[in-house]
């Protein structure tokens, strides 16, 4: 394995990040080494409890420092990045924290991206709370050197989020709203 190319996926602790980890290890056991990237020994437990050696563990990785990243893309050549979001500082600025991984993945050495977007990008004036998170990162995506190829994958809504977050609302409140847009 150690000859396989390396795969990282940042963050693994969200939703996104955690299928993705997943399906890597389902699909591909023996074509590419996965690295799953978190913020602390905590958020990375439990991946560690499930898939044990089967994948690399990075923690201390914090998307507003540069140098913390450069230890989970050392080495890689794909990555899939999902923008960060910590509930407790909204929604402004995880564009820029994702900006950050991506120059990070790229000044590592990374020649593949997959960029988990959103489909807010293509009418950014109906939904600009959410769009912002997402619509200039894919505008850097555009301006990295002719080597470094990317995907973005523009989901509608995850239905893990339903999930994790409405269920939780339901229940505390007997009631399920959305933001007003």
């Amino acid at each position: 394995m150690s000859d396989c190319p390396v795969a990282v996926v940042i963050t693994a602790s969200s939703n996104s990040g955690n299928a993705c980890v997943d399906d890597l290890i389902e699909r591909y056991p023996n074509a590419v080494r996965i690295r799953a990237a978190f913020r602390t020994e905590e958020k990375a437990a439990a991946c560690v409890a499930k898939h044990g050696e089967k994948v690399e563990v990075v923690t201390g990785v914090d998307f507003a420092n540069a140098a913390t990243l450069a230890p989970a893309f050392a080495g890689a050549s794909m990555a899939l990045v999902v923008t960060p979001h910590d509930p407790a500082k909204g929604l402004d600025g995880d564009d820029k924290l994702t900006n950050t991984a991506v120059e990070a993945a790229v000044a590592a050495g990374v020649t593949y991206i997959v960029y988990v977007g959103s489909w807010t990008v293509k009418c950014p004036d109906q939904v600009r709370i959410i769009a912002n998170r997402f619509c200039s990162t894919e505008a850097l995506l555009k301006t990295l050197p002719e080597n470094v190829k990317w995907t973005v994958l523009r989901g509608g809504y995850f239905m893990q989020n339903l999930r994790e977050g409405a269920f939780k609302q339901i229940k505390a409140t007997g009631a399920f709203t959305m933001p007003d847009f």
